[in-house]
């Protein structure tokens, strides 16, 4: 058997992986588009974090994945600046969005996730998963159509459907 020699881990980088053992959920903002009747965000107070509070964090936990979730972070002035540093750390990055976040990003933005999960009006939520391939028509339910324009651009993205 062959081996990459470009695959090869040092055991530096090995034991560097092996430290970054936190799952990091950050609400970028609590703002939101909608106004959901089972929300529990208070619609009267906006909450940001900062893009420094952000490296703050990154640089003092070992954090392997982080979630931007909780709000709508699209609404975020500093989404897209954000995003690019997130988008430099050696983590794997996902997102819970209602559509928003996702319908202002390019395609190149929308690779960096991992997994974006829609989250639809009536609890309902539809994942949309970097490693699957299942059809669209088999995650549409009635009531989740406010995402078939962010499903299109995440199959045009390269990115998959799959039920969440």
């Amino acid at each position: 058997m062959r081996t990459n020699p470009m695959r090869m881990a040092t055991p530096a980088k090995e034991a560097k992986e092996e430290t970054r053992q936190f799952a990091l959920g950050l609400a970028l903002t609590n703002e939101c588009n909608l106004a959901c009747s089972f929300c529990y965000r208070d619609p009267d107070r906006v909450d940001r974090l900062t893009l420094d509070q952000v490296r703050e964090v990154m640089e003092c936990l070992p954090v392997r994945s982080v979630n931007l979730g909780t709000g709508e972070n699209g609404m975020h002035p500093d989404f897209q600046r954000i995003l690019t540093f997130l988008k430099s750390q050696p983590v794997k990055l996902t997102i819970t969005s209602n559509g928003h976040s996702i319908a202002i990003l390019n395609d190149e933005d929308v690779r960096a996730f991992h997994d974006v999960e829609f989250c639809a009006t009536r609890r309902r939520q539809l994942g949309f998963d970097s490693r699957t391939g299942s059809a669209l028509s088999s995650a549409r339910r009635s009531g989740n159509d406010c995402c078939r324009d962010d499903e299109s651009q995440l199959l045009a993205a390269g990115r998959g459907c799959a039920r969440g």
